[in-house]
């Protein structure tokens, strides 16, 4: 089974030293020398972002990304962008848990991307990338702001409806840019409501709370923003129930005891964790009305995988990330919450918290192939689930 029917993911990057993409309006400053710098990946991802800025005009439409005269250009980034992919395993940043897999990933989707539309398979090929691109905000958002890259657009360069440039901007961590126009998306919805137009509301409200609670962690200005969706005249009755809810929990947000991802132990972390989740028939039960809190939870639990060496992950760092990840709307961000229960499950088949790990990841792979004439897992997936719980089994009999 293909990683990427698991999860798309792409563009996993850090900054390094100072670079300018030619020709793609973009500048990137490195940081002040510090002991993050060390950690992060060199200078590829400014490669990465300069071939995606060509490209980004011709992928807001099919027909855009299919216009004969720009069709060796467009090959030649693809290419490109493949060919850069296939490096990616060679920098240790890249081998830690939360981004090896997505670094796997993103070689797939490249390499389809690049393969379709040299068969003139456009509308497939411009799939393949706008999923990886949707995909890399994900990974960026396992970052804390302060090791994002210094990455200076020319906004103007920019095609597309104040929607799909606030989700490129995003995708390529431009947080604060991303936010203004999603805001203004907001603001501007009672004169402009139409079906597409509240698609773009709903999507626009989440980003901004997924950037106002997973990276920025202030639910204040989040609040004001999801304040502003449930005074529209023309939203959606459920969506504003739903900014009703977020604004309720984002106050009870503001009240728990905070603690530092990057100084606690893993054990106090996943104790911390454990103890703001409810339970249910001693199972983690998150529900709509813990989206924000499960949100805000997996952020410091990605702080802590970045922050820490790989010597000091454990099992139970691994576990709630794919617990939390399962539960959270992917509107919110990217489900890769199989990929941490596997990668729990390969890293610590000893671990008494690895069975926890398979429970899940069973749990989602029969759900999702249930259908109305019952559970029709096919025989490969069967196998790998086999797998994953024979190693588990055998581990624990050496263990005796």
């Amino acid at each position: 089974m293909k990683l990427r029917n698991l999860i798309a993911v792409a563009l996993i990057g850090f900054a390094t030293p100072r670079l300018i993409a030619k020709s793609s309006n973009v500048v990137a400053e490195s940081p002040k020398d510090s002991a993050a710098t060390k950690q992060e990946v060199p200078s590829v991802m400014y490669q990465f972002l300069g071939h995606i800025m060509e490209l980004q005009p011709y992928m807001t439409s099919e027909k855009s990304f299919a216009i004969p005269k720009s069709r060796k250009s467009i090959q030649f980034h693809l290419d490109q962008l493949e060919k850069l992919s296939h490096s990616l395993h060679h920098y240790d940043r890249l081998k830690t848990p939360n981004f090896h897999i997505s670094a796997q990933l993103l070689e797939e989707e490249l390499q389809e991307a690049a393969s379709s539309y040299r068969k003139s398979n456009f509308s497939y090929s411009r799939r393949m990338l706008n999923q990886s691109l949707y995909g890399c905000g994900s990974c960026h958002m396992q970052i804390s702001p302060s090791d994002n890259p210094q990455w200076k657009f020319d906004a103007s360069k920019i095609k597309g409806s104040a929607y799909e440039r606030a989700e490129f901007l995003f995708a390529t961590r431009q947080y604060d840019q991303s936010l203004k126009l999603y805001n203004s998306i907001i603001d501007s919805f009672d004169k402009r409501a139409t079906d597409e137009g509240s698609f773009e509301l709903e999507k626009s409200i989440k980003r901004i709370i997924g950037i106002g609670i997973r990276i920025k962690r202030d639910p204040s200005t989040t609040s004001a923003s999801v304040a502003r969706v449930t005074k529209l005249e023309k939203a959606p009755e459920a969506l504003k129930k739903d900014a009703s809810l977020w604004s309720a929990q984002l106050t009870a947000l503001q009240s728990i005891k905070k603690i530092d991802a990057k100084t606690v132990t893993a054990d106090q972390l996943i104790n911390y964790v454990a103890t703001k989740v409810q339970l249910e028939d001693e199972k983690p039960a998150i529900g709509d009305d813990q989206m924000i809190l499960a949100l805000y939870l997996s952020g410091l639990l990605y702080d802590y995988i970045n922050s820490h060496p790989d010597t000091q992950l454990k099992a139970g760092i691994l576990y709630w990330l794919g617990v939390l990840d399962s539960r959270v709307d992917d509107s919110f961000q990217y489900d890769l919450s199989n990929l941490y229960l596997r990668e729990c499950i390969l890293r610590f088949p000893k671990d008494p918290v690895a069975r926890a790990c398979y429970r899940e990841v069973e749990e989602q792979t029969l759900l999702s192939y249930t259908g109305s004439s019952g559970i029709n897992v096919p025989d490969d997936v069967r196998a790998d689930l086999d797998q994953l719980r024979g190693l588990i089994d055998k581990s624990a009999l050496n263990k005796k």
